[in-house]
């Protein structure tokens, strides 16, 4: 018996999501970031501490300011009014851009407000790791 149904179940996953309205793709992205930052950071203090409990068991304050900072500033700079399909220079200007501000940031969070801070080739490795994961998400999005 030939199967009549027309693609796989990855294609019909992408007809879907091509589909979708633009705020409903901006909540997708908005979404992956939430999951893509707090990931990119633990796995930064894995990577640094050579075990993936301590990556687990940072302080969750340095993870909810990572949060509370990337977010915003990706929002300021434009980066959920992109349009994935025409993702250029000036996009991944802004990314490296967005996520350089926040890393900045979370240094000084580190070291002015957390009682045992992170080391900050934690932070430089989870810049790296943020630039992959927020930037490698929207350029899988828009193959």
């Amino acid at each position: 018996m030939v199967n009549k149904r027309k693609g796989g179940a990855t294609e019909r996953l992408i007809a879907w999501a091509v589909g979708l309205p633009r705020p409903a793709k901006r909540a997708i992205m908005l979404a992956a970031d939430g999951v893509m930052i707090p990931l990119a950071l633990a796995t930064a203090l894995w990577l640094k501490n050579g075990n993936a409990h301590d990556g687990v068991v940072a302080s969750p304050w340095l993870y909810i300011a990572a949060l509370c900072v990337s977010i915003p500033i990706f929002i300021k700079l434009g980066l959920y009014r992109a349009v994935v399909r025409f993702l250029g220079a000036r996009a991944s200007k802004a990314i490296v851009t967005g996520v350089t501000g926040s890393v900045l940031i979370l240094v000084l969070v580190n070291e002015l407000l957390l009682e045992q801070p992170v080391p900050l080739t934690a932070l430089a490795i989870y810049w790296a790791l943020a630039l992959l994961y927020v930037g490698g998400s929207r350029l899988l999005a828009r193959q």
